[in-house]
């Protein structure tokens, strides 16, 4: 994914990820070997910046790994706009009807 997918808040969230791991006195390589994932994706959500996740369901998927891992509650940060899709899909639906509409009132 390409669009900013960071905020102070998930950077908080992150934050306690990183903290915890800490605590347990765990590196981030032992999380990889462990927990059985990428240390890209540890660095991705310990940094809050959800980038590099191709959607946000898989970003959840290994927030709620690593959240399990580690032991700790946190909630899922609101940063993936849930209505793009949907304004994406309107705006094409509105096109195309616009576009018949133009095109019926050059018919005879």
């Amino acid at each position: 994914m390409t669009e900013n997918l960071k905020s102070a808040g998930s950077a908080k969230v992150g934050k306690v990820f990183k903290v915890a791991r800490k605590e347990l006195g765990l590196s981030k390589v032992e999380v990889s070997n462990s927990a059985f994932m990428n240390i890209r994706y540890i660095n991705a959500i310990e940094s809050g910046d959800y980038s590099i996740f191709p959607s946000e369901g898989f970003a959840k998927a290994y927030f709620i790994k690593y959240q399990d891992f580690l032991s700790i509650q946190c909630e899922f940060p609101p940063i993936y706009q849930n209505n793009n899709r949907q304004d994406e899909i309107i705006k094409k639906s509105i096109a195309k009807i616009f576009f018949a509409y133009k095109n019926m009132k050059k018919l005879p």
